[in-house]
């Protein structure tokens, strides 16, 4: 029989804790929440048990889903979108230069992987009186393991550091030690 108890309010911080982070470590929401750093693992365990709490981070949930009006299918597709975005989307080159695609050209997904871009207009007076202008851009996109490893998450798969691979493969490298590996459990 579920209990009736209204939450204490070290219960009702845990809740709000645990989506306040978006690291998923209930530990640590325990001991922001106020409980013992000690037991913080068996009191993170014990809480996600309780069926008021589950109820309670079930409701903040659904309160932040329509108030955002954002769902999860939205959330895991903009991952994707900066996962996947290749450098190809945005530039072309060759031996002799280096061409931005102009962004009315930008596929609409490509987009999202965009963090800054910078623009240098430099004016370079000649000897001669004449003028050479350039224009320097630098475009930055957001950080793909960040992304990589939210999808793997989502996806019940994990990142390995392991430099000899998995399977012992030699996947993975002291230059890019991050494998993926799918858990079975």
């Amino acid at each position: 029989m579920t209990s009736t108890r209204p939450l204490t309010r070290r219960q009702s911080a845990f809740c709000d804790e645990v989506l306040a982070a978006a690291d998923f470590n209930f530990a640590a929401a325990a001991r922001r929440a106020g409980y013992s750093a000690r037991r913080a693992r068996q009191s993170a365990h014990d809480l996600l048990h309780d069926p008021r709490i589950q109820a309670r981070i079930a409701a903040i949930v659904d309160q932040r889903r329509n108030r955002t009006e954002v769902d999860q299918d939205e959330v895991v597709e903009e991952f994707r979108r900066v996962a996947f975005a290749r450098i190809t989307d945005f530039v072309s080159w060759d031996a002799t230069s280096v061409r931005f695609v102009p962004s009315d050209q930008l596929r609409e997904e490509s987009k999202s992987a965009v963090k800054k871009i910078k623009a240098k207009h430099r004016i370079h007076m000649n000897d001669d009186g004449t003028t050479d202008e350039t224009l320097e851009l630098d475009i930055e996109l957001h950080a793909k393991d960040p992304a990589l490893k939210a999808l793997a998450a989502h996806l019940g798969m994990k990142l390995g550091t392991t430099g000899g691979g998995v399977f012992g493969d030699g996947i993975g490298t002291p230059d890019n030690p991050f494998i993926i590996q799918v858990v079975r459990e």
